[in-house]
């Protein structure tokens, strides 16, 4: 160790030396560290960057961990990512940088999606007596006789019988706003303002999102599902990413999924959150994939891997929380490549 370590905000200056840590400590092919221009729209607003390290007088990193605020507010909500941490004689390095990152900004609520469970839980949980769990992962079958990207042994389609209800398109941030007014989103946890919705859904670089407004039979447009469509073994699947709006909207909307699935070709329609009932889930079409289940609904797609896959999460508390796959950096691209459908 070269001299003393300090846990600091990076700077501009630092990236080069952020994104040589990914790489040498984490992934040689990590997107931030083939693609820097990602890690820019990902972890910069400007001139800021979100990003949390522990370095010392030369630049050589230690440690680092991310965050993403979801809104300009006084005391926004954020989430962390990528938190990694060298051995050194300071065995509380990573929980600084931890610390750091969790108080800075005077954040309100902050949380933890894709959460290591045998580290970053058992840590959040012992240090900071934090809600930790797995998030549930519901899906809705397009009736088929056969799948490739879905293992089906039991076939559980429950009815769409609501046929009134509809998914209309919203075509960018001027829309949204209309549906969503700020009053409207700073009522629920996390609070996710316009601009972060617009720079996350609309203005990505690299993948398409479909955002539809949930049409409710005599009420007006208030919840809005976001999707995106992935394709592998010469098929596809609409991964519901985000929800934000009234639960209750989400009743019925089995025959408005069914829509989007023939619109795009999908096996299926799936969706990993945690704060959903299985009763609302259940009827808005959607079957809970259970422990050990014999049916597989893949989440990863860059490289594909048919197998089921646990997200964990943790938060300070989860009393009217929605957490869902959008969330943190669980939905984010492992290549430039990858196709915008």
């Amino acid at each position: 160790m070269s001299d003393a370590i300090t846990v600091r905000r990076a700077s501009k200056s630092d990236v080069p030396a952020i994104i040589r840590f990914i790489r040498e400590q984490w992934n040689p092919n990590h997107i931030f560290v083939i693609e820097p221009g990602f890690f820019e729209y990902m972890l910069c607003d400007g001139n800021d960057v979100n990003v949390i390290i522990a370095a010392d007088s030369s630049g050589k990193i230690y440690g680092m961990e991310g965050v993403t605020f979801y809104n300009s507010s006084d005391r926004p909500d954020s989430t962390g990512m990528m938190w990694r941490c060298l051995k050194t004689e300071n065995i509380m390095l990573g929980i600084e940088i931890d610390q750091y990152m969790a108080s800075f900004k005077n954040q309100r609520f902050h949380f933890g999606v894709g959460s290591n469970p045998e580290t970053t839980l058992k840590i959040t949980k012992k240090f900071y007596k934090h809600v930790t769990g797995k998030m549930d992962h519901f899906y809705r079958l397009r009736k088929k006789s056969d799948y490739r990207i879905a293992v089906i042994h039991h076939a559980e389609i429950l009815p769409a019988a609501e046929k009134n209800v509809k998914l209309t398109e919203v075509t960018g941030a001027d829309a949204l706003e209309k549906i969503l007014p700020e009053e409207y989103l700073k009522e629920m946890t996390p609070y996710k303002d316009l601009i972060y919705l617009k720079k996350r859904y609309f203005d990505h670089p690299i993948y398409r999102y479909h955002v539809y407004g949930i049409e409710q039979p005599n009420r007006p447009v208030r919840s809005v599902l976001v999707m995106r469509v992935v394709e592998a073994e010469g098929s596809r699947a609409i991964k519901i990413v985000d929800f934000i709006g009234d639960n209750s909207d989400l009743l019925g909307i089995g025959a408005a999924v069914d829509e989007r699935m023939e619109q795009f070709g999908a096996e299926y329609a799936d969706i990993y959150c945690t704060g959903l009932e299985d009763e609302l889930m259940k009827q808005a079409g959607f079957v809970r994939l259970k422990d050990d289940d014999s049916n597989i609904i893949p989440n990863y797609f860059e490289p594909f891997e048919q197998r089921n896959v646990d997200i964990y999460y943790t938060a300070p508390y989860m009393e009217n929380v929605r957490l869902f796959r959008g969330d943190a950096d669980q939905d984010r691209p492992n290549t430039a490549a990858a196709p915008r459908l």
